[in-house]
């Protein structure tokens, strides 16, 4: 707990530092408020999360454009940190995270693009914290089958993959398709 304490102090240090250096709408400080925004959601603190990566949004948006290559990734940040925050920000990630989705495809296409399977992952989770279960199953596969297919069968996130649709199952009583995508990442 202590390190992550330090981890944020740093990155916040980092973003005051360069937005004072290079100006608050620079690449550096964007980018630096952006991991920022992912170490507040790591640490378990989305509401802070929200509010950084919704800012870092708005200045990115600003100075490059609604169709700049750092949105996407940084909208379903965005949507990850509204659906773990819950409430009103769990009704609005659903939105946020569908257009994380479709900026990714229209900017890098349906293949080899990683920025497409980690949105497509995120709006699952949105699905599963608000209960449409079905929808979440279908888009978990769907970004599953992405991700194997740009990054091949042994790649890291296949496990990760396999874990979030084994606890989707299991969160539905489907305990013998749970164990069986467990056993397939072993």
């Amino acid at each position: 707990r202590r390190d992550s304490a330090s981890a944020l102090r740093m990155r916040r240090i980092a973003v005051v530092t360069l937005s004072k250096a290079f100006g608050s709408s620079s690449s550096q400080a964007l980018k630096a408020s952006v991991a920022l925004a992912a170490s507040l959601w790591k640490a378990g603190d989305p509401g802070q999360a929200v509010v950084e990566a919704r800012r870092a949004m708005q200045l990115i948006e600003a100075r490059f454009g609604s169709r700049d290559a750092m949105l996407p990734s940084v909208m379903t940040l965005l949507a990850l940190a509204m659906a773990s925050a819950g409430g009103q920000n769990l009704v609005d990630a659903e939105p946020m995270a569908l257009r994380a989705e479709q900026l990714a495809r229209s900017l890098f296409g349906e293949e080899e693009s990683i920025t497409l399977a980690d949105a497509t992952a995120a709006l699952a989770q949105v699905y599963e914290l608000r209960g449409a279960f079905e929808l979440a199953e279908k888009t978990y596969s769907f970004a599953m089958t992405m991700r194997q297919d740009i990054l091949g069968p042994l790649h890291p996130f296949k496990t990760l993959d396999l874990s979030s649709l084994s606890l989707l199952y299991f969160r539905v009583g489907a305990y013998g398709e749970a164990e069986a995508l467990l056993r397939q990442g072993l």
